[in-house]
Order: structure tokens, then sequence, then C-alpha cells
């Protein structure tokens, strides 16, 4: 029974996320269909920001025992910048196991 609902709403979303790609801009839906075309480069995105945030955490964690205000302050913004750069990465991947629902490609 648990089986059959869990399908059930499945479906529903798959019905729901092709009516959200007709409300989308242009602009973005050509920018995700984009990043659903090109999964290596957005991989290579998602991995170098992220290994860039662990190497800007690692340094947060030894950087706040020096208790050095300015240092802190500019790793912080390091292991920020690294993570807005994933994120895109990290949709483009999204995008690119979603393409069939989102974008009817194979």
């Amino acid at each position: 029974m648990f089986f059959y609902q869990i399908v059930a709403y499945s479906s529903l979303f798959l019905d729901e996320a092709v009516h959200i790609k007709h409300m989308l801009p242009d602009s973005l839906n050509k920018r995700l269909r984009d990043m659903a075309l090109t999964p290596r480069k957005q991989l290579k995105r998602l991995l170098v920001g992220t290994i860039v945030s662990m190497f800007g955490i690692i340094a947060l964690i030894y950087v706040s025992k020096t208790e050095n205000q300015w240092l802190f302050t500019s790793v912080s913004v390091i292991v920020i910048a690294s993570v807005l750069y994933a994120i895109p990465g990290y949709i483009g991947i999204w995008m690119w196991r979603m393409r069939k629902v989102f974008f009817d490609l194979d």
C-alpha cells in the first residue's frame, strides 16, 4: 500500500514539473537547459567549489584559534564565495539528472 502511495506522489510531481518548465522565463529556461547539457562542466564546478570550501573551513578552524580578525574575515569570505561558486554546479548536475522530465532530452 505504501509503495503505491509513493508512485502516485512521484507521478504527481513529474506532471507538475512538466508544467513548471512553461512557467520559467526563456532566459532562465535556456540557461538551465545549457546546464543540463554540460554535466562534466557542472561537475568540475561543483568539485572545485566544494574542495575550496572544505579547505576554507579547515583554515577557518585554525585561524579562529589565532584570534586574528582580518584573517578570519578573509577566510570566511573565501568560504562563502566558494559555496556560491559550487551552487550552480549542483543545480546543473540536478538538471542533468532531471533532463528527461524538464526538457524531454535523452
